[in-house]
């Protein structure tokens, strides 16, 4: 069975919010929900237009 966390598009446009509009740093929110910063690094250049 696979580990990884399952997170929807909809909650990855949530924290790509939070670093881009509310100026939170990555390592933070990356740390809060308990991924690596390249993951929310990878979500906020995917789903910043």
């Amino acid at each position: 069975m696979n580990n990884k966390n399952k997170f929807t598009d909809d909650y990855k446009k949530e924290i790509v919010k939070l670093i881009t509009e509310l100026g939170k740093k990555t390592t933070d929110v990356a740390r809060d929900i308990g991924v690596i910063p390249t993951t929310i690094r990878r979500w906020v250049k995917q789903y910043s237009l």
